[in-house]
C-alpha cells in the first residue's frame, strides 16, 4: 500500500471512529477514574490560572475536607489524584464542543498510536504493508477501547508511537519531546523509553550516546514545569499522580507482583478482559516463532520483554477493573507490529520454501484466530463501554432528578462523585468517610442549609441509617431507591424551630 492507500485506510479508521464515538453516552463512564478528570477539567476551565488547585467544599463559606480519596486535600483547596496534565490538555476542547469535548484527545491519541505502529514497522522495513500493520493494531490490542473513554492512555500511547517512529529515524530531538510527554501523561511511559533505548543494541544503525543525550534531555522539557510546580507547592519531586503510585508499592511487594502476573497473564475464565495479556504474550512470541525476513523484529520483541518485565516489577497494582492490563498498553506498540508479520510470513508466496515448511499448520490457524478474535474482542468491549455508561447514566439521571441544581449531597460512597461528575458543577457533593456522617450532617444544621440529600447503597453502606440524623434537627421526607449499585436517595429538611 502506498502512501495514498495509507492516507486512505487513515481516513476510513478515523471515520469509524468518530461513527463509534457518537453511538457512546457522553456523560457517563466505564469507570471512575475519567469522572475524576472531567471534574479536574471543568475547574481548569473555571480558573485558568490556577488550575490544579480545586476549591474544597464550603458549609457556612468556610472550606471542609469532605471529599473522596481521589481528591487529595492540600490546605484550603485539592488535587486530583490523576494526571496532572491530561484534564488541562482537555479543558479547551470541552470548553469549545461541551461533554463531547472530552473525547477529542483520547480520539486523537489513538489515530497517533495507529498510525504510529504502521510508521515503525515500516521504518523498520519498507516492505511492511501499512494495511496489515494497520489492522494488528486495530485488533490485536486494547487501543480502540481506550481511545473511545475519557482517559490519558490513548494519547499516552499516541505520543510513544510517535516517538519510536521518530526515534528509529534518527530525530532524537522530537523523539525526546514527544516520549516526554508519554510520561508526562503516563508514568509508566518511563520503563517503555528504557525498553526501546536497550533494544536500539540490536539496530542494523544503533544510535550513538551523543542522541541519547539529545533524547534525554529533550524529554524533561515537557516534564520541567510540572517538577517545579510541585516542588514549590508541594516541597516534593513526586507530584500526587505519581506519589499516590510510589506509596502503593510500600505494602508487600512479592504479593503485589504475584497478583499483577496472576491478572495480566493467567486468565480466570473466558472473559476477554482476562486474555488480552495472554494476546500480548502470543503476539510477541509470533515473533520468534514464526519466521519472516522482515527486518527489525529482534528490536521489536525486546523492546516488549523489556517493558513488559519493568512494568511487571514496579506496578503499583493490577490496574483495576479496567479493559485488559492498562499498565502494559504501550508494550502493544511493537507487539502490533510483531502480529502483521506473523500473519503476513503465515500467507506471503516470497518466502523460500524452507522457511514455508517451518510455519506449522497450527501457527496460521493462530494467526487467522487472533485476527477473529481481535475482531470479536473490539464489538464485546464496545458494547461493553455502551452498555456500563448506559448503567451509570442511569445514576447520573437519578442524582439530578433526587438532588435538584443547587442541592448539598452528602454520601458515603467514595465513587459517586465520579459517576456522577456530569451533574457536580451545580450540585455541592459532600463525602461523608466512617466516622464523619453524622458530625457532617450536623455542620449543615448549623450553617442553616434547609435541604440535603443523602446518597447511600444497600450493597455498600452500613445497615444502620439512623446514625446519621442523630442529635440533628433533619427529618426525612422521603426515600427512593434503583436498582443500579443499589442506590437510595433520601431528602432531609430542616425542622422549623429545632434547637
Amino acid at each position: 500500500m502506498g502512501t495514498k492507500g495509507a492516507f486512505a485506510a487513515g481516513a476510513l479508521a478515523s471515520l469509524i471512529v468518530v461513527v463509534l464515538a457518537r453511538g457512546l453516552p457522553a456523560e457517563t463512564f466505564f469507570v471512575g477514574d475519567p469522572g475524576v478528570k472531567l471534574i479536574a477539567a471543568r475547574h481548569a476551565i473555571a480558573a485558568p490560572s490556577a488550575p490544579l488547585a480545586i476549591p474544597l467544599p464550603k458549609i457556612g463559606g468556610e472550606p471542609v475536607s469532605y471529599v473522596e480519596p481521589f481528591f487529595l486535600v492540600h490546605g484550603d483547596h485539592s488535587h486530583a489524584v490523576t494526571s496532572e496534565i491530561f484534564p488541562i490538555a482537555s479543558a479547551p476542547f470541552i470548553a469549545l464542543f461541551g461533554i463531547r469535548g472530552a473525547y477529542v484527545l483520547p480520539a486523537i491519541g489513538l489515530m497517533l498510536a495507529l498510525g504510529g505502529c504502521v510508521a515503525i514497522g515500516r521504518t523498520l522495513d519498507g516492505r511492511r504493508p501499512a494495511a496489515g500493520l494497520l489492522l494488528a493494531a486495530a485488533l490485536g490490542t486494547p487501543l480502540l477501547f481506550y481511545g473511545l473513554e475519557f482517559w490519558e492512555h490513548a494519547p499516552a500511547a499516541g505520543a510513544a508511537a510517535l516517538a519510536t517512529a521518530l526515534w528509529l529515524r534518527n530525530r532524537p530531538l522530537t523523539a525526546g519531546l514527544s516520549i516526554g510527554v508519554a510520561v508526562l501523561l503516563r508514568p509508566e511511559a518511563v520503563c517503555y523509553a528504557i525498553a526501546v533505548v536497550v533494544a536500539s543494541r540490536f539496530l542494523p544503525s544503533p544510535p550513538g550516546k551523543r542522541a541519547m543525550a539529545l533524547a534525554a534531555s529533550a524529554a524533561l522539557i515537557p516534564i520541567l514545569p510540572l517538577e517545579i510546580y510541585s516542588l514549590r507547592h508541594f516541597h516534593s519531586v513526586l507530584p500526587p499522580h505519581i506519589s499516590s503510585h510510589s506509596a502503593l508499592m510500600t505494602g508487600d511487594w512479592l504479593a503485589t507482583r504475584a497478583t499483577v502476573a496472576r491478572q495480566w497473564f493467567m486468565p480466570r475464565a473466558f472473559e476477554i478482559p482476562d486474555w488480552w495479556g495472554v494476546a500480548l504474550v502470543i503476539a510477541a512470541l509470533s515473533g520468534v516463532l514464526i519466521p519472516s525476513d522482515r527486518h527489525g523484529r529482534a528490536f521489536l520483541l525486546v523492546v516488549v520483554a523489556v517493558d513488559v518485565g519493568l512494568i511487571a516489577l514496579t506496578a503499583p497494582n493490577d490496574g483495576g477493573g479496567q479493559w485488559g492490563p492498562r499498565y502494559l498498553l504501550l508494550a502493544y506498540l511493537p507487539a502490533a507490529v510483531l502480529l502483521a508479520d506473523a500473519a503476513a510470513a503465515s500467507s506471503r508466496a516470497n518466502v523460500d520454501s524452507a522457511s514455508r515448511q517451518r510455519i506449522s499448520l497450527a501457527a496460521s490457524l493462530m494467526i487467522v484466530a487472533l485476527i477473529v478474535a481481535g475482531a470479536w474482542a473490539q464489538r464485546d468491549g464496545y458494547r461493553r463501554l455502551r452498555t456500563t455508561k448506559q448503567i451509570y447514566g442511569r445514576v447520573l439521571d437519578f442524582v439530578r432528578s433526587e438532588a435538584p441544581a443547587g442541592t448539598t449531597v452528602v454520601t458515603d460512597l467514595w465513587w459517586l462523585d465520579q459517576v456522577a461528575a456530569s451533574a457536580t458543577a451545580d450540585r455541592q457533593f459532600l463525602f461523608a468517610a466512617e466516622g464523619t456522617r453524622n458530625m457532617v450532617l450536623r455542620a449543615l444544621e448549623t450553617s442553616g442549609v434547609p435541604r440535603v440529600t443523602v446518597f447511600r447503597s444497600a450493597e455498600e453502606s452500613p445497615a444502620d441509617d439512623n446514625a446519621w440524623m442523630t442529635a440533628t434537627c433533619y427529618e426525612r421526607r422521603g426515600v427512593k431507591a434503583i436498582p443500579e449499585r443499589g442506590l437510595a436517595a433520601t431528602t432531609l429538611e430542616l425542622r422549623r424551630g429545632c434547637t
